[in-house]
């Protein structure tokens, strides 16, 4: 699969660990399984390209929530093959929006979440 985006998976632990990462480099990290392992397996531990850092505060826009504000907490976007994921730290209701303000683009992705 290539040129992918999936989204977002709430991994407070994962998000903030790569906070003190360095951007277009190699980092291995766990991913899922925390909450119960015999329902979908057990974590996966990738190498993954972290690609971007964020605060993850966000702007909204549209007619429903026009700058309206919120956040989902530190935010990161990593690349594993040809899969943009995002990691968030905070679980709340993902609109495009929230893609944007985190500069990754939906729309010239093969396969997309939205």
């Amino acid at each position: 699969m290539s040129n992918a985006r999936f989204g977002a998976m709430v991994e407070g632990d994962v998000a903030q660990k790569l906070h003190s990462a360095v951007v277009r480099q190699g980092v291995r990290i766990a991913l899922g399984g925390k909450i119960d392992p015999s329902f979908a397996g057990g974590m996966l531990t990738l190498e993954v390209e972290l690609v971007s850092i964020r605060t993850g505060r966000l702007i909204g826009d549209g007619p429903m929530i026009h700058e309206l504000r919120g956040r989902f907490g530190p935010a990161v976007v990593v690349r594993v093959g040809g899969i943009e994921l995002l990691v968030v730290s905070i679980a709340t209701k993902y609109l495009i929006c929230t893609y944007s303000n985190l500069l990754i683009s939906t729309r010239r992705a093969k396969v997309s979440w939205r």
